[in-house]
């Protein structure tokens, strides 16, 4: 982006803060864009990373057995996740690619 900003004498003399006060802004709305950008593609990395990293089935087996001790009727609560969202075969018949996916919907069991 160019911006090109032409001052004679007294625009400079008349309203020198003015001028020094919106060039601040500029640059600040810039770098405030950038630090934006940079945020948010920090943000994606971080999904993306969480979405690749892997579990094993007995980690998926534990977690899921912990959280059946944790909640009232947590057996029968993930049973019927398992029937509705992942096939209904047991926690062996879950694909590893829907784990993560898994693991969170436990996180989200009451």
């Amino acid at each position: 982006m160019e911006m090109i900003i032409k001052f004679d004498e007294n625009d400079i003399v008349t309203h020198n803060s003015d001028i020094v006060e919106t060039i601040l802004q500029l640059t600040n709305m810039k770098r405030d864009k950038l630090e934006q950008k940079e945020s948010k593609e920090v943000t994606e990395q971080q999904k993306s990373e969480q979405q690749q990293q892997t579990y094993t089935l007995e980690y998926v087996r534990q977690t899921a057995n912990t959280k059946s001790i944790a909640i009232s009727d947590g057996k029968n609560k993930i049973v019927n996740l398992i029937a509705e969202k992942y096939g209904g075969k047991g926690i062996q018949g879950i694909k590893q690619c829907d784990y993560v996916a898994f693991l969170k919907d436990l996180e989200e069991l009451e």
